[in-house]
Formats: structure tokens, C-alpha cells, sequence
């Protein structure tokens, strides 16, 4: 991969398969964003922060909400077309990693532990891990859903839909909220911030009784912390 622009400098490479780059510097946190649909970046950042990287999958760069982030040419904000199972970044070099909706598309069985590895080699000790991905949900499973495999939804060639269990097996120290609930969501006017606010009250309740439609986890990494 070829050294990348902006103010970012090449460092010595940790891996020889990969570049690395050292973050500027600034007061505000250094986030790395990897995202399977961008136009969900800006919703997806800390409060007063500014990304350095917002990375995607090779499959969605073409992609009209991708295209339309090059063209605005953010300040301090790097597009990367990476995989998240080898990211081209120095160890330690990010106060936050967040991930949305980016892990139900790898395969439990090897590349979302590789991915997981990834995220927390790049993010500093004692910084912070989110991470979103679809609940295999009870409604879902009465519904019919398919728990992995080829959903049907056009340009969708495979999902992994998570239980609890499955996520704490990637993220075992994590705090796992089950989140999106359809009923609350019809609600004129108020369905939007309700959903916010169960969410954050009991959000933790309702992903161990197998409810809400995403899943979202949070942790902080420690001073040696290495994935599963």
C-alpha cells in the first residue's frame, strides 16, 4: 500500500507486509472508524472528536456515500480501503476504534477473531472498543431469519447474525447493550430518542433476554490487552 496524504508521516514498519503511520499532534482524540456502510461515519464518532482514519471494505469504496466523502475533502479525516484483518496502521496509534456493522460479514470461524485483533493491536492502552453488529434476536428467529449464510438482501453475500454469547466470545470484558426496538421506532415524534434512551437504561437487560434488533459493545482496552 502506497504512503497515503495528508499530515500523516510514514514510521518505521511494524510488519514487513505493511506500512505505518504515526498519528499528528493535536489535543483532539484520534479515532479510527471502519465502517461496512459510511454514510454512517458522522453518527458513529465520539462526541468533539475528529477521525484520522475512516477505513471500508474493498467491496463499498465505489460506492455513491463513499465518493461523496472523498469529494468534501474533510480536514485530519484519511479515507483507507483496508482489510480490517491486516490494517496498515502502527500499533497503539488510536485513542478510540469504532466499528459498525462490519463484523457480521466475516466469518466466526477465524476472520472475525483476526479483525478483532486488529482493532485492538491499533488502539491504545486504555482506549476505547465500540462495536455494533446484528442480533440473531428472538423476533428474528420466530421470524424465520437465517442465523448465517446469504441473507437476500441484494449486494449481501453473507451474514453472521450474533447472540450475546457470540459477541462476548470475541469481546469478553465488553459491556453488550441489545439495541433497536421496532415497536418504539413507530412512535411519531418521540421514536427516536425513546429507542436512545431505553437503549442506554436497559439496553444491558434487554440483550440478555434476546431482544433488540443490533447489538452494540463497548470496552476499554488494558495496559497489555491482546484479543482472544
Amino acid at each position: 500500500m502506497k504512503a497515503l496524504p495528508l499530515t500523516m508521516k510514514r514510521a518505521r514498519t511494524i510488519r514487513s507486509t505493511r506500512p505505518a503511520f504515526t498519528r499528528p499532534s493535536r489535543v483532539c482524540p484520534t479515532v479510527f472508524d471502519y465502517v461496512s456502510m459510511p454514510a454512517l461515519a458522522p453518527a458513529s464518532r465520539p462526541r468533539n472528536s475528529r477521525p484520522d482514519a475512516i477505513s471500508s471494505s474493498p467491496s463499498i469504496t465505489r460506492s455513491t456515500a463513499c465518493v461523496s466523502w472523498r469529494k468534501k475533502k474533510l480536514p485530519n479525516v484519511l479515507l483507507v480501503q483496508a482489510d480490517l484483518q491486516a490494517l496498515p496502521f502502527k500499533e497503539s496509534v488510536f485513542d478510540a476504534c469504532v466499528s459498525i456493522n462490519t463484523l457480521q460479514h466475516l466469518n466466526p470461524r477465524g476472520p472475525q477473531q483476526r479483525a478483532m485483533r486488529e482493532l485492538k493491536r491499533v488502539t491504545k492502552a486504555f482506549g476505547i472498543l465500540c462495536l455494533s453488529v446484528h442480533h440473531y434476536s428472538k423476533d428474528k428467529r420466530k421470524s424465520g431469519w437465517i442465523k448465517e449464510g446469504r441473507p437476500g438482501q441484494p449486494g449481501i453475500d453473507y451474514i453472521f447474525r450474533f447472540s450475546r454469547q457470540d459477541l462476548l466470545g470475541i469481546m469478553p470484558d465488553a459491556k453488550v447493550r441489545g439495541v433497536g426496538y421496532y415497536g418504539v421506532s413507530r412512535l411519531p415524534y418521540l421514536g427516536s430518542r425513546l429507542q436512545n434512551m431505553l437503549g442506554r437504561l436497559f439496553g444491558g437487560i434487554a440483550g440478555r433476554l434476546g431482544h433488540g434488533h443490533m447489538l452494540t459493545a463497548s470496552m476499554r482496552k488494558g495496559p497489555q490487552q491482546q484479543s482472544p
